[in-house]
């Protein structure tokens, strides 16, 4: 549910659909993507033109935020939640997280490579703030020089805008240049949404203290902010009357706070139109018993990987940790786990990229490290761990006995899950695994991965100098084919050093109200507010 996650999802964006990305030349855009992606919307996808005309939207948030400035240290998930139908969108995301340019804001975006990268980005002359000024260059180098450190005294989060080393107006006020550090592939993530007006944001005073009130003159989205109830913890949209993109089909959205454990009984009562049910077995099964219901299930941003301690025991030998990704068979621990979840998930191959994301290669089977127990016991012998002793059932070497630790919770019914199934994988090879509370050899974490995916390469690949070097590769790469290879080269390097084994990919799972339209298990798209709506 794309309204529900703002701030934490994913995709691989340098984008030739976004823009050009020859080093030192620029392309018109836009140019088909060389490679494409299996992700799919589950949203009742509908022509906003059948839709009702009118109606609202109830949308459970945690809490309201004390500033609205969404770039403010203190800003929430909530905060964005709440201000993404009413703030500029200068790119929108199809369902694998790829990127476009939004029309309603920018009538076209180029980028070249020479040396640094440089965007030029052409704004829509009829893209205006709330109290009809219109979006200018002169937005967009005030936002920079405050989310880039350059004003003191602004209380920020850390920003994608640190990387951008000039920002000026172009060929008139309408056109913007951004000059960045360095070449950048991932430049488009710094496009997303745009600049604040310029008098929000040109000094500290007015960054840090000027937002408490949400001000519908600096906004520039087809709903405006009308009404908050700090009392009732309430937020009401209206349609912005001075929006000039495609009529929205809703009336208002209605944010509403609540606490989480409360909210699915809240649903069933029908005080919200829709939420986020995550994997929780008994909001699944209430939503699913409520009249009038429909689940929606997809993909989604989030999943598990096992991470093995390396640094002392046997972990540190290459053998062991490959016996052990050949000795889990993933496929049967994905379905145990997600069988109650309402959505399928996928087994996850890939280090650096989701199963629904472009470019995503199945690196078990790339490299040949699939599960093969008999290969994994192989293995395991060959390395000198072999079974015998007062237990024949568990292998040792040189006296000592083949045994790991797990850290799982046991009042984590999806960890205990885990668990059980690793546990007996690893036992039918002659790998002991005892559970822990904290600190095992072995552990289960949930991730997620942005829209940006290969950004954060680097992190993952410091193994050797050849991984170095393909991380340094990756960040510096601007042609999205040639930058997949790279990723792909290195994906294979990061299954076959194993360290970390991804698991599966997560389940998104959304129940909403019957007839609402153009919204739910999105992926990782955005959502599109002009679009969501009632069928008649």
């Amino acid at each position: 549910m794309g309204i529900a996650r703002r701030a934490t999802v994913a995709g691989l964006a340098v984008l030739l659909a976004v823009a050009g990305c020859t080093p030192g030349g620029s392309d018109p855009l836009p140019t088909p993507p060389q490679f494409t992606s299996n992700a799919t919307l589950v949203t009742n996808a509908q022509d906003p033109a059948t839709l009702r005309d009118g109606g609202q939207l109830r949308i459970p948030v945690t809490r309201l935020p004390a500033s609205w400035n969404p770039w403010a240290a203190d800003a929430t998930s909530d905060t964005d939640e709440m201000v993404d139908a009413v703030r500029p969108h200068y790119l929108v995301y199809d369902a694998a997280g790829d990127a476009r340019p939004n029309p309603d804001f920018a009538t076209a975006a180029s980028a070249t490579h020479d040396g640094r990268t440089v965007v030029t980005l052409d704004l829509n002359p009829k893209a205006v703030w709330g109290d009809g000024r219109q979006i200018t260059a002169d937005d967009w180098v005030a936002s920079w020089r405050a989310l880039s450190g350059r004003v003191p005294g602004v209380r920020a989060q850390a920003s994608d805008w640190r990387r951008v080393a000039d920002v000026r107006a172009g060929e008139g006020p309408l056109q913007v240049v951004l000059t960045f550090a360095s070449v950048d592939p991932d430049w488009s993530r710094v496009l997303e949404h745009g600049p604040l007006p310029a008098d929000g944001v040109k000094d500290a005073a007015a960054f840090n203290a000027s937002w408490a009130s949400p001000d519908s003159a600096r906004w520039a989205g087809p709903f405006r902010i009308a009404h908050v109830d700090r009392m009732q913890g309430v937020v009401t949209l209206e349609r912005n009357p001075r929006w000039w993109g495609a009529r929205p089909r809703l009336d208002s959205v209605i944010f509403r706070t609540i606490q989480p454990e409360a909210l699915p009984a809240a649903f069933s009562s029908n005080e919200f139109d829709l939420f986020d049910v995550g994997l929780s077995e008994s909001a699944l099964t209430l939503a699913r018993s409520t009249d009038g219901v429909t689940v929606r299930a997809n993909l989604g941003a989030t999943a598990r990987r096992l991470t093995l301690k390396e640094d002392d025991g046997p972990l540190q030998e290459l053998p062991v940790r490959q016996a052990i990704v050949r000795a889990i068979d993933r496929d049967r621990l994905t379905r145990t786990v997600l069988e109650d979840a309402g959505g399928e998930g996928a087994v996850w191959s890939n280090h650096l990229l989701l199963t629904n994301q472009a470019g995503y290669t199945n690196q078990a089977d790339a490299t040949g490290l699939t599960y093969a127990p008999d290969q994994a016991e192989r293995l395991l012998q060959d390395a000198g761990w072999v079974l015998g002793g007062t237990n024949g059932s568990i292998r040792a070497k040189n006296g000592r006995p083949l045994s790991l630790t797990l850290t799982a919770d046991p009042g984590d019914a999806q960890a205990a899950a885990e668990a059980s199934r690793i546990t007996a994988d690893l036992a039918a090879v002659g790998v002991q695994v005892r559970p822990v509370s904290g600190g095992g050899d072995l552990s289960v974490e949930r991730v997620t991965l942005s829209r940006y995916p290969l950004e954060d390469a680097a992190a993952s690949l410091t193994h050797s100098d050849s991984e170095k070097d393909l991380a340094r590769r990756i960040a510096d790469e601007p042609d999205p084919v040639a930058r997949n290879a790279l990723a792909t080269q290195a994906a294979a390097q990061l299954w076959q050093q194993a360290d970390t084994i991804p698991l599966y990919q997560e389940p998104q799972v959304v129940a909403v109200k019957n007839g609402l339209a153009n919204v739910g298990a999105d992926a990782l798209a955005s959502t599109s507010w002009t679009a969501i709506g009632w069928t008649r």
